[in-house]
Parts: C-alpha cells; structure tokens; sequence
C-alpha cells in the first residue's frame, strides 16, 4: 500500500493502474462506512481493508431482499472470524453489487449472525 499526503496528492495523481476515483466516506462508531448498491436497493458498508469475503448480517440480508428460504437452501461454509471463533455462514450470490461507479455482478458473500 503507498500512502500520499496531501500535498502530494493535489500535485499528481497516486500511481496507480486505471482510471481512479474517490468514494464518499464516514466515520460512524470507529468505522469507515460508504453507500453501496445491492440488487438494485440502497445500502451502507464498512469499509474493511483486510476482509478477504464480503459479509452481510442475516437481519441486514433479508432487509435487501435475500430471502430466509434462500439463506436456508444456500451452501455452508465454516468460517473463523477475527476473536478465533467458528461460525457457519451460508454463501450467497448477489446479482449485483455497485460501490460508487462500480458494478460487480455475481458476487459471492458470507451471511451471519
């Protein structure tokens, strides 16, 4: 990871391959939130640099449209989370998933507790 100040910042643009733009971004209790898309419904994220998975609660899964039928047919996969602990997430596929002008499509994520 290169960081820049912002001197350096105003003067060049970061050396970094493609196009580049900036996200809007929040402080909210210690995280770093921006808006994100998910099928098509509005959405927040935290924004976590050393995640290897996207994850979404249960609560927030069904409030985007993920049915419980859906998380209850869907695959499981055994999951150690940042305290050691061992969870049960189900792997579900989103149509699409847009964080500021990008759109992903058919994009995997882990729904829990």
């Amino acid at each position: 990871m290169t960081l820049h100040t912002a001197r350096v910042c105003r003067l060049e643009a970061p050396p970094l391959p493609g196009p580049t733009y900036e996200l809007p971004m929040r402080s909210t209790r210690n995280h770093i939130v921006t808006d994100i898309e998910v099928n098509g419904m509005a959405s927040d994220a935290i924004l976590d640099t050393g995640a290897n998975l996207h994850f979404l609660s249960r609560p927030r899964a069904l409030s985007l449209g993920i049915t419980a039928a859906e998380l209850a047919a869907a695959p499981q996969r055994v999951v150690r989370v940042i305290n050691n602990e061992v969870q049960n997430l189900a792997v579900v596929t989103l149509r699409t998933l847009r964080i500021g002008p990008e759109t992903m499509r058919d994009v995997p994520v882990m729904v829990g507790e």
